[in-house]
């Protein structure tokens, strides 16, 4: 009935192989969109299984990032199935 180890190691290895597929995924919709200040102040927290959380580097970033929120949001829904809102923080 117990999985055998190497079967939990694979589905672990899967699915941080995703992870970082997502990850790359979304950083790749971002730089099209974000400017390259904004860019490089703005970070990938965690991605949940509805919500992508942002962390950026100053509050004149988080403004930035915030009028691009729509279209950032709209471009990540239409590549990946599932997300369906994202968050930004003020990273210190």
């Amino acid at each position: 009935m117990s999985e055998h180890i190497s079967d939990i190691i694979k589905n672990y290895l899967k699915k941080i192989d995703q992870d970082a597929q997502k990850r790359d995924t979304i950083n790749n919709l971002i730089s099209q969109i974000l400017d390259e200040y904004t860019k490089k102040q703005t970070q990938i927290i965690s991605i949940g299984q509805k919500e992508v959380v942002f962390g950026v580097g100053s509050s004149s970033v988080l403004y930035n990032f915030n009028l691009h929120k729509k279209e950032i949001l709209k471009t990540i829904k239409d590549s990946i199935i599932g997300i369906e809102d994202i968050k930004v923080k003020i990273q210190q």
